[in-house]
């Protein structure tokens, strides 16, 4: 593998491997919250382009658990209200099905 790639960067790429798998997995529902305006995110899932249970990474990556399987198999958004707009499941679709926006909040 050391022949395949340059020297320069192989190393540096090794280091920030190895720190990364030394890296302590933290429990993001332990971390304090934000104060200020709570943020509300609206998650859309384009069902025709959505392969659903065959690939399900969406679901799997999601850390408040708010997506799940529907009708057909499909990804369906079960609680949007706990989406924290993390967006994992929009930038790991590998089909781009799923959009993350942030909702407006009106003060009035």
């Amino acid at each position: 593998m050391r022949a395949s790639f340059p020297a320069r960067v192989l190393e540096p790429n090794l280091q920030a491997f190895h720190a990364g798998r030394a890296l302590q997995a933290v429990n993001l529902r332990e971390l304090p919250l934000p104060t200020g305006s709570p943020r509300r995110y609206q998650v859309e899932v384009n069902a025709a382009w959505c392969k659903g249970r065959s690939c399900g990474i969406c679901v799997r990556v999601c850390p408040e658990e708010i997506l799940g399987f529907g009708e057909h198999d499909r990804v369906t958004v079960l609680d949007p209200a706990r989406c924290t707009g993390c967006q994992l499941c929009q930038l790991l679709c590998p089909d781009f099905a799923v959009v993350v926006r942030e909702e407006a909040v009106l003060h009035g």
